[in-house]
């Protein structure tokens, strides 16, 4: 049955003007949308009263096949300790190892951003700690810490040259005052020496000479 847009009063239909009036607000409205508005909220019902249907027969179908092939219900999961829980996981990654491999290289390949800014993060937080674990490592492993340098060194050694000739480009303003600064204070420390001095004899634990040692070696 046809309702009235406005009011949801029932419309009657004049055939000679093929129109809908309303009989409570005298309203006016073509026949076509309001045919085709009645026929998509009857369109909608019938595919409720569809969905309906086809659950209802499914629960059916779905008893029936309980009834011919019954479920066996499976056994509670057991609580691990957490030493059977490590064993576990060391078993799973061993045998899937290269997947696991491969799909930790695509992730960092898709968060490179994301990774560096937690790096980032964590070292802030924790630099103190990290520090201290990098210095005793390397007081324990000097030896072999050295030799995998050389190793890397004997791998990279173009790619180590072209970032050392780049870093110098960028920088090089800087490099060069620095550079200069220390050679003014190694020639005035130079000039202070006792050897330099024709009245006073020479002394290798003086305080210039301490300075100029410092300076050889840290500048």
């Amino acid at each position: 049955m046809t309702v009235c847009p406005r009011c949801s009063y029932s419309l009657v239909l004049l055939g000679k003007r093929r129109r809908y009036k309303c009989a409570k607000c005298g309203g006016l409205f073509l026949q076509k949308p309001i045919e085709d508005i009645e026929f998509r909220r009857w369109n909608e019902k019938q595919r409720e009263f569809a969905r309906e249907d086809l659950k209802r027969d499914f629960e059916e179908l779905w008893k029936s096949y309980k009834a011919l092939n019954p479920i066996r219900r499976e056994h509670p999961r057991l609580k691990l300790s957490e030493e059977d829980k490590k064993q576990k996981c060391k078993e799973h990654y061993q045998k899937n190892r290269n997947r696991i491999l491969q799909q930790n290289r695509l992730w960092v390949q898709k968060n490179k951003e994301k990774l560096s800014e937690h790096k980032k993060q964590y070292y802030q937080q924790n630099k103190d700690k990290i520090i201290s674990k990098r210095k005793e490592y390397y007081l324990n492993n000097k030896e072999k810490v050295k030799e995998r340098m050389k190793l890397w060194w004997a791998n990279n050694r173009d790619a180590t040259r072209i970032a050392k000739r780049e870093y110098y480009v960028r920088f090089k303003k800087r490099i060069n005052a620095k550079a200069r600064i220390r050679y003014g204070l190694r020639k005035a420390f130079a000039l202070q020496t006792p050897e330099n001095d024709t009245y006073k004899p020479y002394n290798p634990d003086s305080p210039s000479q301490m300075a100029e040692f410092y300076f050889n070696n840290y500048f």
